[in-house]
């Protein structure tokens, strides 16, 4: 018998969004609890906040190649087979810390340094969602120095 981690690395490997939406109905039921997350031409928009350029030369980026994506999981399977099926994404923008080193003098001061201020308007937006992860993350090692404790938290 073919085991779970197999039939997820069978599905997640498929080139074809059609062959994965193909695979996951014969499988579905032992795999209840895998989400797939697929690019696809044809399938959901996941926010507004994929793929901008700015002037300033600022970008966002999908982790995705399309800008659409094709989510597989029980319940959106069943909704999708009796018709139209919606999910909620949160599709946040990751900042690191060179990123989050640009921010900061544009929050204290509200003047973007390298003229970032396109970028940085759109992410304060209040339909924007920004995950600093990345940038905890990057300084989890810091964390033990009192010194720069402060400074993480601060931004």
């Amino acid at each position: 018998m073919i085991s779970k981690e197999e039939i997820v690395s069978y599905i997640g490997s498929l080139s074809s969004e059609a062959e994965a939406l193909l695979a996951y109905s014969v499988f579905h039921e032992r795999i209840p609890e895998y989400k797939f997350i697929f690019a696809s031409e044809k399938g959901g928009i996941p926010g507004l906040a994929v793929n901008h350029s700015f002037p300033s030369g600022g970008y966002i980026r999908s982790l995705f190649k399309t800008e659409r994506i094709l989510v597989l999981d029980p319940q959106t399977f069943r909704d999708m087979k009796f018709g139209q099926a919606t999910y909620p994404i949160d599709y946040s923008i990751s900042l690191d810390t060179q990123a989050l080193s640009y921010l900061v003098p544009y929050i204290k001061t509200g003047k973007a340094v390298l003229g970032f201020d396109d970028v940085f308007n759109f992410i304060s937006r209040l339909d924007v969602n920004v995950d600093p992860s990345p940038y905890m993350g990057e300084n989890l090692f810091r964390l033990n120095n009192k010194n720069e404790l402060n400074k993480i938290f601060e931004k």
